[in-house]
């Protein structure tokens, strides 16, 4: 598990122009996502999980290939189950693809990386004096392969709870800010769920997002002296 001050860089993200208008050289990389399984979970908490996960990569100068064209490569061209999107709380969630069929998929789509995560909730409440106080926590796993290189470009499994907090730190909620997003605490049991998805996709994805970042910004042309 990284520290809350990588994280904290990720206040650093820029993002790129708006990625339909990318010219050829911008850094700009392709991304196969497979549909994210999702174990419990509101739906709002669910939708809150995609889009961060969305916001992060475009973060990353990362361009998503279509999903209905990962769907059908993933299912018809190359025969495999499909993802298993959601489960319920007691119910078998299933692990992540092997990496040769997620490499199999980058190929056949002539994608830079593919992207596979999948994301467990659970939530806790406690009556105290005042009333009931509610804890939820999300358990983030995800990897990513570079397709060209055919290897594991980054791999991490992050728990978070929706009640962290770091002193004299920004947590990762609060600077997902930087990148679009209104960080959630307190209230019932959805918008905790939603902000410990918001800490768990920045820790497990965020490092992998910086050194995209890195790579990308400090490239520059060079002059030819002839």
């Amino acid at each position: 598990m990284i520290s809350i001050g990588v994280a904290f860089a990720i206040v650093g993200l820029q993002l790129p122009p708006p990625l339909g208008t990318a010219q050829e050289g911008s850094g700009v990389a392709s991304v196969a996502v497979l549909p994210v399984s999702f174990q419990d979970g509101t739906e709002t908490a669910i939708k809150t999980a995609n889009e961060t996960l969305a916001k992060l990569l475009e973060a990353g100068f990362l361009k998503q290939h279509d999903r209905l064209e990962v769907t059908a490569a993933w299912e018809v061209k190359l025969k495999n189950k499909p993802v298993t999107e959601r489960v319920k709380a007691r119910d078998y969630f299933p692990s992540l693809p092997e990496e040769s069929k997620l490499l199999s998929l980058g190929q056949t789509l002539a994608v830079d990386f593919v992207v596979a995560l999948r994301c467990s909730f659970s939530t806790t409440s406690k009556w105290v004096a005042l009333g009931p106080k509610t804890k939820a926590f999300c358990t983030a796993q995800v990897i990513v392969i570079d397709v060209k290189a055919k290897e594991v470009a980054h791999e991490a499994t992050s728990t978070m709870d929706s009640t962290r907090r770091e002193s004299n730190l920004e947590t990762a909620a609060s600077l997902l800010v930087s990148v679009g997003f209104t960080a959630f605490s307190g209230g019932p049991k959805t918008p905790h769920q939603q902000a410990a998805a918001q800490l768990a996709l920045a820790e497990a994805v965020g490092p992998w997002i910086l050194r995209r970042k890195d790579q990308v910004t400090q490239r520059r042309k060079i002059s030819d002296s002839r």
